[in-house]
């Protein structure tokens, strides 16, 4: 018995703690978002509060200004309300805070986060960002030309009025006053080009020296013992 407890014992315990952090209740989704992801000094935290399915209760989104993903925009964490707070979404959606639309969308007979992915500067795809049943989907809506008059109209009604308002910036010393625990990544130290016992930078690096090179001093006069050298060549690392 006690062989089979010291054998399994262990294993039900990961497994127990790792279904508590999947179940963990988040109740405060920026906390949340300060504590599972590590920062620069420089960095700031992104948030829109925006109802993904009309149920008059807003999905939090949350991203930081340099997790950008090309044309798209931001890449950004969805916190799905329940009952007893949020939970963090498998899905990360992307759109640009500078663009995009929340609102009931004729065109879908829904309510939805609308976002244009630019091709061009005239021409890309009308995206829609929705949540159905605790699932976020991201659905291309129709490609648009802003060179046709009607093209145009569309995406001047989802994106012409400006945003600014719902969209709210943290720094990181925003984040320390709300009491938040930022955690910030450690700086990169760079070797010192000599360190003593021989090793040059590169090694240290991990590249390593060929096993024969050049000989870089002044000539000295040729004699027997130094006849190799002026030769150019020395063997090392041997």
């Amino acid at each position: 018995m006690n062989n089979f407890l010291r054998t399994y014992l262990p294993c039900a315990l990961l497994m127990v703690s790792s279904a508590a952090l999947a179940a963990e209740e988040i109740t405060d989704p920026l906390e949340h978002f300060t504590r599972v992801h590590t920062f620069r000094p420089e960095d700031r935290v992104v948030r829109v509060d925006a109802d993904l399915d009309g149920d008059r209760v807003a999905e939090v989104l949350i991203s930081l200004e340099r997790y950008t993903n090309a044309k798209a925009g931001l890449n950004w964490d969805v916190y799905v309300p329940e009952a007893s707070g949020f939970r963090r979404a498998e899905e990360i959606v992307s759109f640009r805070p500078d663009a995009f639309y929340v609102g009931w969308v004729p065109e879908l007979d829904d309510y939805a986060l609308m976002t244009f992915q630019a091709a061009s500067v005239d021409s890309g795809t009308l995206v829609s960002i929705r949540s159905r049943e605790g699932e976020i989907r991201t659905e291309r809506v129709r490609e648009l030309d802003r060179t046709k008059p009607e093209d145009r109209a569309l995406y001047e009604r989802y994106f012409a009025q400006d945003r600014a308002d719902s969209v709210r910036r943290y720094s990181m010393d925003d984040l320390r006053e709300l009491g938040f625990d930022v955690q910030l990544a450690p700086q990169k130290m760079r070797p010192a080009a000599s360190h003593g016992c021989g090793h040059s930078e590169s090694r240290l690096q991990g590249r390593s020296s060929p096993r024969l090179r050049p000989e870089a001093a002044i000539p000295e006069p040729l004699t027997k013992t130094n006849k190799l050298s002026r030769l150019g060549w020395h063997a090392i690392d041997r």
